[in-house]
């Protein structure tokens, strides 16, 4: 494999690296933020490095309520799909003149012919679905060649992928609804929804199925703010976090929970 180095900033090639082929699990150092815009202006900026003289086109692969990067200035034609016709409703009310939005199952891969987009967005999604792995593969499928996927997922190899995984959906409602304060967590439309993690579904199934692929990873980085900001609640869920990690022997981390990774289909 050869060395590879993440970035921080958006604004030039240079501190991209490139994961190559190997059987070594060995994996980069991973960037940390707190920052969510940071991590925002590295997706556009990704994106943004596929314009060309026609529209780059998007596939939102799984839609929250809005298309939630800032493209502007760059044309770009966006499909969105989602198998849930109530969040699909929510998202209609939202959408941009002419984007296309239909009910679809991304484990179909006849859904969308071969090459048909040149970024491929899929936010918070994978961690649902049984067949990742699967799905990474329509993803490719659908990608044109050096096409860009971008992919946001709770890392299962992180504490919270672990008690995420290991407790069961209602206490998940309750957490979001009394702890994030989100009053709609678990309306219809609304998450959390079940989960199932595939093995696929943590940085290092993610690094694994580059190599298999021999598809280039460009950019990852990993969610740091995600603990309580109260100094009680925050030091009490920083020592319980902590405490899994250290009783798992390494192998999971509690530095961080959610993971962003860009890939380039080779």
């Amino acid at each position: 494999m050869q060395t590879q180095k993440a970035i921080s900033q958006p604004a030039g090639d240079a501190g991209f690296y490139r994961s190559a082929g190997g059987p070594s699990d060995a994996m980069p150092p991973l960037h940390l933020s707190s920052d969510r815009r940071e991590t925002y202006a590295q997706m556009e900026h990704c994106i943004r490095r596929k314009a060309g003289p026609q529209p780059i086109r998007i596939l939102e692969a799984g839609c929250g309520q809005k298309w939630p990067l800032n493209l502007d200035g760059t044309p770009f034609a966006l499909t969105a799909v989602d198998v849930d016709e109530e969040a699909l409703a929510l998202r209609r009310q939202k959408a941009r003149e002419g984007d296309r939005i239909f009910t679809g199952d991304l484990r179909d891969r006849a859904m969308f012919a071969p090459a048909t987009f040149d970024v491929i967005y899929n936010s918070f999604v994978l961690e649902h679905i049984d067949d990742a792995q699967g799905v990474l593969d329509n993803f490719m499928h659908w990608l044109v060649p050096n096409g860009v996927l971008i992919v946001r997922i709770p890392d299962g190899d992180s504490v919270y992928g672990f008690v995420t995984r290991s407790t069961p959906l209602w206490m998940h409602v309750l957490y979001k609804k009394y702890v994030q304060g989100i009053k709609t967590a678990g309306l219809p439309g609304h998450d959390p929804y079940p989960v199932y993690y595939h093995p696929v579904v943590s940085r290092r199934g993610m690094h694994r199925y580059c190599r298999e692929r021999s598809c280039r990873v460009v950019y990852e980085s990993g969610f740091s703010g995600y603990l309580p900001k109260s100094a009680v609640l925050g030091s009490m869920s920083r020592t319980l976090a902590r405490s899994i990690a250290a009783l798992s022997f390494g192998r999971l981390d509690w530095r961080y929970n959610n993971l962003t990774i860009v890939i380039e289909k080779s």
